[in-house]
C-alpha cells in the first residue's frame, strides 16, 4: 500500500487525451519525493514505471512496437560501423533493451529481433539463437581468423528449415564439409545464399549435396572462388533474380555446353542481375534461337573476347541498363564486340554521349588495366548522363589507342563529355582523327598527364580555316603533373598549353585546375595576363 497521493496517481483511469496532464502530475509527485529525506526508492520506482507506461509509444500494441524495434536495429546495423569492438556489434540490441522495462519485455518476446545473428561474441550469438525461437534465421559472417564461431555457426546452419539467408566468407583453414554438411539444399525457406572462398585454396570444389538434392527456392545466389567442374552442380532455380558465379579456374568439364547454359538461363525468367566469371564456354555456339532475358537489368561478364561475342550473339537484352565486361585476353579491337553488342542491346545502337578512359595498376592480378566507360546518347533533354557500359582491358602497359580507334569516328558524333585518366600516350593524329571536329564536345577532362598530343591537337595551325574542338567550352586539368615526361620541363609544358589556347579565335570559357603539380603562382599570373577573358579556377596542391 502506497501513500494516498501516490495511490491516487496509480489508480487513475484517464482517457488518452488526459495522459499528458496526468504525466505532469506524476512528475510533480516525483519532485516532491526527491525533496523528502526519507523518500522510499521503491515508491519512486513504481511511479517512474507508471509514467513510462502511459507514454504514447508504450500504448502501441506489442506487435507494432516489435516491428518498430526490428526496423530500428536493421537500419542501425546498416548505417553504422560496429566492426571495431564486440560491444559495438551488440549495441543496437542493447539500446532497445535498456530504454525501459516495457521495451525490454517486448524485445525479449520478439523472436524476429534476434533472428539476424550477430557474431560479436560466441556467448551473444548463442543468446540470439535461443531468443530467436522458431523465427527464420539470417546468417552473415566472415570466418577469416574467426574459428571461435564455428560451433555456434554449425548449430545455426543445422536448423535447415529456419534458414532464410546465409552469407559466409570462408577461411581456407575451415573444412568445407563443416559448412556443406549443415547448409544442405533441403532448406525450403532459404532465399539468399552467398558463399565466398579464397581463390588460392586448392580443395574448394562444389560439394556433392549440390548434386544430390533439389535446389531450394533461392532468389539470390552468389558463389565466389569455387572450383566448378560441372555446370549442373550449381543450384539454379526458377525463382532466381540475382545470380553471380565467379569460378576459381574456369575449367568446366561437363554440363557446360552452350545449349545447356542457354537452357539454364532460359529457365530463370525473373533474373535481373547476372554475373558470370570464367565460365562462358569457349566452344562456338550452334545455331540456337535467340534467348530474350526480358527482366535482366545488370550484366557482368569475365571471359575472353571471343566467348563474350559468341554469348552476345544469342541473347537479347531489352531492359539492360548496366553492363560491365572484363576481357580476359589482351584483345583491343572492339569492332566485332560492338557489332555483337548492338544486336543484343538496343541502347548500344545509339552513338556515344560520354566517354571516360582510365588506366590503373595492379588489379585482378594484372600489372596494368585500362577501363573504358561509355554513356550512349539519349533523347534530347534526358538527364543526368549515366554510365551504361564499363569495359576492362587487362594487359601489360599496352596502348589505349587501339581501343579508341576501334570505337570509330562515326559512333562519336554526339559526344559532349570526354575524360582521360591515363598516362598512356595518345598521339596528336588520334586526337585530330577522332575528336577534334566533333560538333558537341563541350567538356574535356585530363588527369595524371597532359600529353603533347592533346596540346598539339588543341592548337589552331596558322592559316587554318577551322578551329579544332569547335564546341569546347570547359577544360579540366585534375592531378596533372606538368613536369611529367622524359623532358621534365614544366615551364615548357605550361607555355605550350598557353600558346595552344591563345591560338584559338574562339576562346575556351573556363579552365579548372585541381591539385596540379609543378604549376605555381607565376604560371597562374602568366595565364591570366595572356588570356584575360578566361575564367580560371585554380586549387594549388597542399
Amino acid at each position: 500500500m502506497w501513500p494516498l497521493p501516490t495511490e491516487r496517481l496509480l489508480q487513475v483511469e484517464a482517457e488518452p487525451p488526459e495522459f499528458d496532464a496526468h504525466r505532469q502530475r506524476v512528475e510533480t509527485r516525483l519532485s516532491e519525493l526527491k525533496g523528502e529525506i526519507k523518500a522510499r526508492e521503491d515508491e519512486m520506482c513504481i511511479l517512474r514505471n507508471f509514467r513510462n507506461s502511459v507514454l504514447p509509444v508504450n500504448l502501441l500494441p506489442p506487435e507494432i512496437l516489435s516491428t518498430i524495434l526490428v526496423s530500428f536495429v536493421s537500419e542501425t546495423r546498416r548505417s553504422t560501423d560496429h566492426s571495431r569492438t564486440a560491444l559495438g556489434k551488440m549495441e543496437p540490441w542493447l539500446t532497445v533493451t535498456r530504454v525501459c522495462r516495457h521495451w525490454r519485455d517486448v524485445a525479449m518476446k520478439c523472436s524476429r529481433l534476434w533472428s539476424n545473428l550477430s557474431f560479436s561474441t560466441p556467448a551473444f550469438a548463442q543468446v540470439m539463437l535461443e531468443r530467436s525461437l522458431q523465427a527464420r534465421l539470417s546468417i552473415s559472417i566472415n570466418l577469416v581468423k574467426k574459428h571461435r564461431f564455428l560451433d555456434i555457426l554449425t548449430t545455426a546452419l543445422s536448423q535447415n528449415r529456419r534458414l532464410r539467408s546465409v552469407d559466409i566468407d570462408l577461411d581456407e583453414h575451415i573444412p568445407l564439409e563443416t559448412v556443406w554438411t549443415t547448409c544442405t539444399l533441403e532448406t525450403p525457406n532459404l532465399k539468399f545464399l552467398r558463399l565466398k572462398y579464397p581463390t588460392e585454396q586448392e580443395d574448394n570444389k562444389l560439394p556433392e549435396p549440390f548434386l544430390q538434392h533439389k535446389a531450394p527456392p533461392l532468389e539470390y545466389l552468389s558463389l565466389d572462388g569455387f572450383d566448378i567442374p560441372d555446370w549442373r552442380s550449381i543450384p539454379l532455380g526458377t525463382s532466381l533474380t540475382f545470380l553471380c558465379i565467379r569460378a576459381r579456374n574456369g575449367k568446366l568439364t561437363t554440363g557446360a555446353s552452350p545449349e545447356k547454359i542457354m537452357s539454364s538461363l532460359g529457365a530463370m525468367p525473373l533474373l535481373n542481375y547476372l554475373e558470370i566469371a570464367e565460365l562462358l564456354p569457349s566452344d562456338p555456339y550452334p545455331s540456337l534461337p535467340t534467348l530474350t532475358l526480358k527482366h535482366l537489368k545488370t550484366l557482368r561478364l569475365f571471359a575472353p573476347m571471343p566467348a563474350i561475342i559468341a554469348f552476345l550473339q544469342v541473347v537479347y537484352l531489352p531492359k539492360l541498363k548496366d553492363l560491365q565486361i572484363t576481357f580476359k585476353d589482351q584483345s583491343r579491337d572492339l569492332s566485332s564486340f560492338l557489332r555483337a553488342l548492338s544486336s543484343s542491346w538496343d541502347l548500344a545502337r545509339n552513338e556515344v554521349q560520354s566517354l571516360r578512359l582510365k588506366s590503373s595498376e595492379l588489379r585482378e592480378g594484372y600489372a596494368h588495366i585500362d577501363t573504358l566507360s561509355l554513356a550512349f546518347s539519349r533523347p534530347e533533354g534526358s538527364k543526368p548522363i549515366v554510365t551504361d557500359m564499363v569495359l576492362h582491358f587487362p594487359g601489360h602497359n599496352l596502348s589505349v589507342e587501339p581501343i579508341l580507334r576501334s570505337i570509330g569516328r562515326t559512333g562519336l558524333t554526339p559526344l559532349h563529355t570526354l575524360e582521360f585518366d591515363s598516362v598512356d600516350p595518345v598521339h596528336a593524329s588520334v586526337w585530330t582523327e577522332l575528336f577534334s571536329d566533333l560538333p558537341y564536345l563541350r567538356l574535356i577532362t585530363i588527369k595524371q598527364a597532359l600529353r603533347r598530343g592533346f596540346v598539339t591537337a588543341l592548337k589552331r595551325p596558322a592559316g587554318a580555316r577551322s578551329t579544332p574542338f569547335p564546341a569546347l567550352e570547359n577544360l579540366v586539368l585534375d592531378g596533372v603533373d606538368f613536369k611529367y615526361g622524359p623532358s621534365g620541363n614544366a615551364a615548357g609544358r605550361v607555355l605550350d598549353l598557353l600558346e595552344a589556347m591563345a591560338s584559338r579565335p574562339k576562346q575556351i570559357k573556363k579552365l579548372r585546375m585541381y591539385r596540379c603539380l609543378n604549376f605555381g603562382r607565376r604560371d597562374m599570373e602568366l595565364l591570366q595576363t595572356r588570356l584575360p577573358d578566361l575564367q580560371v579556377a585554380w586549387n594549388a596542391p597542399s
